[in-house]
């Protein structure tokens, strides 16, 4: 599923469509920015609405467009996160740990539990684009087609970028935006400041994740696609909840970095489809 906000259904693009620079010092995430940031068309809302305590809301409730969402971030061993965060982290909105791994000996005992596996839905697609590679993940220019890929003197096959690299030709890879709900994990304190839609028992967040590089090949071909073309996707992303932890993976190259690992866990509940429809199609 496509997420397409707003009634009209004609493929509204949900985010910025000129070419952008993007600081991204953690490899295969965007760091939420006010010229990145993942939008999407308003919705309308009902006029005649109220909150709980009776007052109407209708006029004030902001859309889709007005907000910039909060994104999940993997700490690595390089950028900027790494000096508020343990390298291996899961975190929401650069505020909230989600999920810490757990520290190894090298004879491999555990010297520290880390946290369950975060609990995490894909509401749907964003966007599809692509994302320049450059050393040390950081800057890069971000397209949105495979022409634009081209017009800006890059290729995203590897092998021709090693033979061209010399003369200026450029990398790029794929990166894909989802909208995510995040269930709230027991360690958070459940105060609905991050956490703030109930759906049934548990409490959600929205946000968004975008993964290129290692976490696209990882999170997305690996799992999400595979799921979703012969898995337990075939019905949608929303149907089926995945449990999010991280490793430590060790390349040919000599080079580290931390991979997302996804497993297949619960079928959704009917609760929560329910809360996806209103969040996908609120005027249905």
């Amino acid at each position: 599923m496509e997420v397409k906000f707003g009634k009209d259904g004609q493929g509204n693009v949900p985010v910025e469509t000129t070419k952008q620079t993007n600081e991204t010092p953690v490899p295969g995430v965007i760091v939420e920015s006010t010229t990145t940031a993942a939008v999407v068309p308003v919705r309308e809302q009902p006029a005649a609405r109220t909150n709980a305590a009776g007052f109407p809301r209708g006029d004030d409730l902001p859309g889709f467009r007005d907000v910039i969402f909060p994104r999940l971030n993997l700490v690595q061993n390089v950028g900027q996160l790494k000096d508020q965060f343990t390298p291996g982290e899961c975190v929401f909105g650069q505020t909230t740990v989600l999920f810490t791994p757990p520290v190894f000996s090298k004879d491999g005992n555990a010297t520290k539990q880390g946290t369950p596996p975060v609990s995490l839905t894909v509401v749907g697609l964003v966007s599809k684009r692509f994302s320049e590679r450059v050393v040390g993940g950081i800057g890069g220019q971000i397209v949105n087609t495979e022409a634009e890929v081209a017009a800006n003197g890059g290729t995203l096959s590897w092998q021709e970028w090693d033979l061209k690299k010399a003369a200026g030709m450029k990398l790029f890879e794929n990166l894909i935006d989802m909208l995510i709900a995040v269930k709230r994990p027991e360690h958070i304190k459940n105060d609905d400041t991050v956490f703030s839609f109930a759906v049934g028992a548990d409490k959600y967040a929205l946000g968004l994740w975008a993964v290129k590089g290692t976490a696209y090949t990882n999170a997305f071909k690996k799992v999400l696609a595979f799921h979703r073309l012969a898995g337990v996707l075939k019905q949608g992303y929303p149907t089926h909840n995945f449990a999010l932890s991280t490793r430590l993976e060790k390349f040919k190259n000599g080079n580290t970095a931390w991979i997302p690992i996804l497993l297949p866990a619960e079928k959704s509940s009917p609760e929560f489809m329910e809360f996806v429809k209103q969040i996908v199609n609120p005027t249905a």
